[in-house]
């Protein structure tokens, strides 16, 4: 009998004496042995363990493989071959053969199998460890792109909650950080997701290719550190540090791969040094934050006080790369402070004493904004900003860029810490702005590597122009067959819904025939967009279809917009619900037809779609909408406030002005764009309609 037999184990011996599970049908035990037979595996009993372990030849070279006796599991581990004969009752899945030098760990555990989706009577093979099915892609990614699916786990086997999981392009080369060639390179994720309670993680819509794919456990830094508590370094699958060692991943259109990365543990170590403020003033009881970036992600943490002497100690830190930065404790201090102590530093596999930070001044910037020769730019575009936000290799928290309000006579002043930054300009409603080029201290700059602020004072002029505008993606010499067509062979909702806009154009009738059984399309944006083609017809089916799209909370498949929950990469059916209801209400924005304010008006208490509401009632322009949005004016969200401000100015609601001058005083700031407070948006608001 086997050591490990789960409930129900028959405990009969199968072929070359392999005990199966209930379940694992003749079908199953004949792929397995056939599979055997043709990798010429031969298998011996390890004497230490109650495992069948076996040899196999791949290219002239040995690798070993462990079957479990009860799990009707065969692995072939190396870097050529990993084979896995599904089975889902054992609770066990591997052991290692100690005794041979080329034996190699793999442990696939039950939530592997789960998340893998495995069945009995399926086998997968792959190449480099990882395994693949088909069976699933098809749901989960766009037509031609495929999955990495898998577990993160500790060196004990146990499953990694709230884990980081990014994949990188193996073949892509990325360029030093300018004039820091010591500094890694940027690395760009293709997917990211995090992992769920089990360990569990999916990253779906992956172009064909190889990728690395690495895990970072969630930071340590922010507390609750101990000598006790154990540190994982970030680690490239299957379980390597170092990124040259990393196994590539390679992913095939429409499928499904899946692997099990085994965290490093590693020593935390010690960070320590000591503060000087030239200008004399103190130091103790300031905050010291570090700021780590691995790929896409980045996180800033509090990690240590300065001590009234002027010292610092940050225990447990992992080893990376990380940006040491002292700052005030308190926020009203933080925003006014002139005076900055920031160090970029590597943290290794010794302690890092005796570092040094020395506050500076910091870069103080003196700046306007002017036209671009030959630019038109209108008087009336609202509130206009300038960011300067950290380049990436800065390894800056994206909270650190600075930004400045522009002044009616286009001047505008900030100050920051001395780095390389890049500089955006944007206009916080319609006609949109964009910075075309920068001079600093009278030399020209780059919009896109950034230029380099030193401490001290500097003059930025920056020219603006409206953006470019896309070529159409319609021809206008395509018939309305021609046309429709486009449209359905377009998968991509906001190309789709451009050929739309340029069916409606044409005014011909006949196309609505070849498009009345898309009315019912499962993907509610392309049935939508249909929508929008007969509503623009005049056709009353289209606006009904669009209503009921709003109040649709059935089950369905995914579709487009952002179905996927933040952060865990897995669909979910209420985020569909509201990508499409969302989508749905912009549509009634886009077709400016009055029938629709009647249905839009009550949504502007409905959380789920009321931030696009306010748009939509201004893109139609039915005065019926003023009253609602005064009294959206009073919502809690101030980003509700400030969208409602922006449609009453596009209305013309010139009786709006008393609820707007009651607002100057009124400085939360909107969730989106440029972040706009309440009493700017009004103040622009006012200066427009009076």
């Amino acid at each position: 009998m086997c050591s490990h037999q789960p409930t129900g184990c028959s405990g009969r011996p199968g072929p070359r004496s392999t005990h199966l599970c209930p379940g694992t049908g003749p079908e199953t035990v004949s792929k397995i042995d056939k599979m055997m037979n043709a990798m010429s595996i031969s298998l011996h009993r390890n004497s230490s363990s109650r495992s069948k372990v076996g040899l196999v030849q791949l290219d002239g070279r040995s690798r070993s493989f462990a079957l479990n006796v009860c799990a009707a599991v065969v692995f072939c581990v190396g870097a050529d071959m990993a084979v896995v004969a599904g089975a889902r009752r054992a609770s066990e899945y591997g052991t290692v053969d100690d005794s041979r030098p080329l034996s190699k760990t793999l442990l696939l555990t039950q939530p592997v199998l789960q998340s893998a989706n495995f069945v009995t009577d399926r086998i997968i093979s792959t190449s480099g460890g990882a395994g693949r099915t088909a069976d699933r892609a098809t749901a989960t990614s766009p037509a031609g792109r495929g999955s990495i699916v898998g577990v993160v786990s500790n060196e004990r086997h146990e499953p990694v909650a709230r884990a980081t999981v990014q994949a990188f392009a193996a073949l892509a080369t990325a360029p030093q950080p300018h004039g820091r060639q010591n500094m890694p390179p940027l690395m760009r994720a293709s997917g990211s997701a995090s992992t769920d309670g089990e360990g569990r993680f999916r990253l779906s819509g992956l172009e064909p290719g190889e990728y690395l794919v690495a895990a970072e456990p969630g930071s340590l830094l922010s507390g609750g550190w101990s000598k006790q508590t154990a540190i994982y370094a970030a680690t490239f699958y299957p379980s390597a540090v170092d990124g040259h060692q990393a196994v590539p991943v390679t992913v095939s259109a429409r499928v499904e791969t899946t692997v099990l990365i085994e965290l490093v543990r590693v020593r935390g170590v010690r960070v320590s040094g000591s503060v000087v403020n030239p200008s004399g003033g103190p130091t103790g009881g300031m905050s010291v934050r570090l700021f780590h970036r691995f790929g896409g992600f980045g996180s800033a943490s509090n990690v240590a006080v300065v001590s009234p002497t002027g010292t610092f100690e940050i225990v447990g830190v992992p080893p990376g790369w990380y940006r040491l930065s002292i700052e005030p404790r308190s926020p009203e201090s933080k925003d006014a402070r002139s005076e900055y102590a920031e160090k970029v530093i590597e943290v290794q596999d010794r302690d890092l004493d005796d570092l040094s930070l020395v506050f500076s001044r910091g870069a103080t910037i003196t700046g306007r904004v002017v036209a671009e020769a030959g630019a038109s730019v209108s008087t009336g575009i609202g509130v206009l900003r300038v960011s300067a936000e950290p380049t990436p290799d800065q390894f800056s928290a994206m909270s650190s860029f600075i930004a400045a309000t522009v002044g009616e006579n286009g001047s505008f002043r900030m100050s920051g810490p001395a780095g390389r930054y890049q500089f955006r300009v944007r206009a916080d409603r319609p006609p949109f702005l964009v910075a075309k080029r920068i001079n600093i201290d009278g030399l020209e700059g780059s919009l896109i590597s950034g230029v380099e602020l030193v401490d001290g004072e500097h003059e930025v002029v920056l020219y603006i122009a409206p953006p470019e505008l896309p070529e159409p993606t319609a021809e206008k010499a395509l018939s309305s067959e021609a046309l429709v067509e486009q449209f359905k062979s377009e998968k991509t909702f906001w190309r789709q819904i451009t050929t739309a806009k340029k069916i409606v154009e044409r005014h011909d009738p006949r196309v609505l025939l070849a498009l009345a059984d898309w009315l019912n399309r499962e993907d509610r944006h392309v049935r939508g967009n249909v929508a929008f083609i007969f509503a623009g017809f005049g056709d009353a089916r289209g606006l009904q279809v669009i209503a009921d799209i709003l109040t649709d909370r059935s089950d369905r498949p995914e579709g487009q917009g952002m179905a996927m929950a933040p952060g865990d990469g897995r669909y979910h059916v209420a985020s569909q619900i509201a990508a499409d209801r969302y989508y749905a209400a912009h549509l009634l924005g886009d077709l400016r037809n009055p029938a629709a304010v009647p249905i839009l008006i009550p949504l502007l208490q409905d959380k789920e779609v009321n931030d696009i509401v306010p748009w939509a009632l201004g893109e139609i322009g039915d005065n019926r909408a003023v009253g609602p949005l005064l009294a959206a004016l009073d919502d809690a969200n101030p980003s509700i406030r400030v969208l409602a401000i922006y449609a009453l100015e596009t209305l013309d609601a010139k009786d709006a002005l008393p609820r707007l001058t009651a607002l100057l005083n009124d400085h939360e700031k909107s969730r989106f764009g440029n972040q706009v407070s309440v009493a700017d948006a009004a103040r622009a608001a006012i200066a427009k309609l009076r």
